[in-house]
């Protein structure tokens, strides 16, 4: 880690604290954190030290319950923002989403994957897709109900950014306490197989640390 990474790490945890009283940078986390750090910044080093990873793909955190993952995303937020960086995202709990959908059906689905970009005059700019991050994936009910249908509307997001990817470069971060398994019996195959295509698969180890 270059002096530049040590002062960003000095920022995070600043930013860390203000964001969770209890926020700390243990040994154990800071891989992860210096990790992220080059993912954030572009930097080249990023695909060097770690061959199955791309700078082009988005993010995966996958870890048990109460490891910090959902921190580490609010942090990595309010860093991004805070240094101009062009990789900022939305912060959506699939939760959040699971009651927008009871209430407002498929536009839902479509406001969050195959519409999710910023607008220029008014009009969707298919060149400026939204980085949105999908928080604790799979504690959302799997098949909610919008007048009586019952839709496993996660899943559809899901497919609808991998669309966004192919064909935008649209990026998701996701995190979940699930194993691949978990999510191929949740949301199917071919949602398993789309995500390890447009996602860095990054495990985040520990145990629950909340107290």
């Amino acid at each position: 880690m270059n002096q530049d990474y040590n002062r960003h790490l000095e920022a995070i945890y600043k930013i860390g604290r203000k964001c969770t009283s209890n926020f700390e940078l243990t040994d154990s986390d800071l891989w992860i954190y210096k990790l992220l750090l080059k993912y954030f910044n572009n930097d080249p080093s990023f695909e060097k030290e770690n061959p199955k990873y791309s700078l082009r793909k988005g993010l995966l955190i996958r870890g048990n319950i109460g490891t910090g993952k959902t921190s580490l995303m609010k942090v990595f937020s309010h860093f991004n923002r805070a240094c101009n960086n062009s990789r900022e995202y939305l912060i959506k709990r699939c939760t959040t989403l699971n009651i927008e959908f009871i209430k407002n059906g498929p536009i839902t689905i479509e406001h969050n994957s195959i519409n999710s970009f910023f607008k220029t005059n008014g009009l969707l700019d298919k060149t400026k897709p939204v980085t949105l991050c999908l928080d604790d994936l799979g504690t959302e009910v799997q098949e909610a109900s919008y007048y009586s249908n019952h839709i496993n509307f996660m899943q559809f997001i899901l497919l609808g950014r991998y669309d966004g990817f192919c064909d935008y470069g649209m990026r998701t971060y996701i995190t979940s306490n699930l194993h691949p398994e978990d999510i191929q019996l949740k949301y199917g195959y071919h949602v398993r197989s789309r995500l390890k295509e447009m996602c860095n698969d990054i495990i985040y180890p520990g145990t629950d640390r909340r107290k």
